[in-house]
């Protein structure tokens, strides 16, 4: 009977450690923060009459751009119930030693993944630096929201945006870098031709410190989300400058 005693309470505390830990990976994510913009960025934008229609493209086959967030392992995902979320997760290993009374639990974190919503991030990015220049600005991620905003808003152009690629990685550790390329196409629907404006733009956030000996978990997340946004607000800038130019 003690044997079986002994069992079951190792099992309850292996229970409440796989409990635990995933509490402690639930922490390590949080509501990413939208940028701060530079008042004088925003003011060096320039005024333009009209209305824009902005249109992001999908990255995966059917899933909303704004619904995709960037794994730093796997890359896009699709998991609309965590694409605001930025920040980190942890694999633990759990290993007993021995039996009975003499059970050691160890628990070893064998990798850490940074995830990154960027399908959110430079969107309002570049939505909120549209914004600024234009009279209105709509946002659609789908044809059908396209379709019903080009009938509803009678933009002056249409902004296309494919995102075509987007990479996150650690070198070395506890540095974080960040590229991204997206291309362009700006229709004006004004006048008697509609001749399409292509461009390519990209950019570029390394060696960015996320981490330190003294970090908590939430510093290191904020210090991912500056990172994150400095890079969204690069981009969309050099965007609007290669539509517009």
């Amino acid at each position: 009977m003690k044997k079986t005693g002994l069992q079951t309470v190792t099992l309850l505390l292996l229970l409440l450690l796989v409990v635990g830990l995933t509490a402690c990976m639930a922490a390590t994510t949080q509501p990413y923060q939208k940028a701060r913009w530079d008042q004088a960025l925003i003011g060096a934008m320039e005024q333009r009459p009209g209305a824009v229609l902005l249109r992001f493209e999908e990255v995966l086959p059917d899933r909303p751009l704004n619904e995709t967030t960037w794994h730093i392992k796997k890359g896009p995902t699709w998991d609309p119930q965590r694409s605001h979320l930025i920040g980190f997760y942890h694999d633990y290993k759990v290993s007993t030693i021995g039996a009975g009374q003499s059970t050691t639990v160890g628990i070893t974190s064998i990798a850490t993944h940074i995830v990154i919503p960027f399908g959110q991030l430079f969107p309002q990015a570049l939505t909120a630096l549209l914004e600024s220049s234009f009279e209105s600005v709509s946002v659609a991620y789908d044809d059908a929201t396209e379709i019903r905003l080009m009938e509803q808003r009678h933009p002056d152009y249409v902004i296309r945006i494919q995102v075509e690629d987007f990479q996150l990685w650690e070198e070395p550790s506890d540095y974080l870098n960040l590229t991204a390329r997206v291309e362009t196409s700006m229709v004006p629907l004004t006048g008697d031709v509609w001749d399409a404006r292509v461009a390519e733009s990209d950019s570029e956030v390394r060696g960015y410190r996320i981490s330190a000996v003294t970090s908590t978990s939430g510093k290191t997340i904020q210090a991912i989300n500056r990172a994150a946004n400095q890079l969204s607000a690069q981009l969309a800038r050099e965007v609007i400058e290669e539509a517009f130019e």
